[in-house]
């Protein structure tokens, strides 16, 4: 059986669901134990949060308290957190939050639709690259794919990481490191 229970406390904007198989001796079951009633609808008790009760042989899900919106919102947040010796750098340069990757850009980056996907993508010339007698060129452009994410890390600390992890990574691509230069660094 599959079931989700939604959760609202004070300190949360939007609904949050567990995660995890609700298991003999597990901490999921015993909270599920101790709810006194069914109900899929959102606790609305602001000061403490009303238990619900779940079927024993229920799968809890746990979906991400964070949105499209707030995910653009931590971008900002990670961008605004790197050291003023790179953000100086960071002109010419587009950073877009996408819904997710089309099919004919996964394609394109030689990943199969069906079960390969992005959570960024860096487009453009690496810094190190660029000539001073070149002309102007478009913005460079680095767009970091929502649904992917919020799919992938339904926990949301690690969500949260991840979207890091994502903006380090693809800038460091604008600054001209290939991947395996970003991966011994721990991005």
């Amino acid at each position: 059986m599959l079931c989700a229970m939604a959760v609202r406390s004070e300190s949360l904007s939007k609904s949050s669901v567990m995660t995890g198989k609700v298991t003999e001796g597990s901490p999921l079951r015993a909270e599920c134990t101790e709810m006194q009633q069914y109900n899929t609808a959102p606790a609305v008790n602001a000061r403490r949060q009303s238990p619900r009760l779940l079927p024993a042989n229920c799968t809890c899900i746990k979906l991400s308290i964070m949105d499209h919106g707030q995910i653009k919102k931590e971008v900002i947040r990670v961008l605004d957190a790197l050291p003023e010796r790179f953000r100086r750098h960071l002109v010419n340069l587009e950073i877009v939050v996408e819904k997710r990757p089309s099919e004919k850009l996964l394609r394109s980056e030689g990943l199969d639709p069906r079960g390969d996907t992005l959570y960024g993508l860096y487009q453009g010339v690496p810094l190190p690259d660029r000539s001073t007698f070149a002309a102007p060129i478009l913005p460079d452009k680095i767009t970091i794919f929502s649904q992917p994410l919020l799919e992938d890390f339904p926990d949301p600390e690690e969500l949260v990481e991840e979207i890091r992890l994502t903006v380090i990574h693809e800038i460091a691509h604008f600054f001209g490191m290939d991947d395996d230069d970003i991966e011994d660094l721990g991005y």
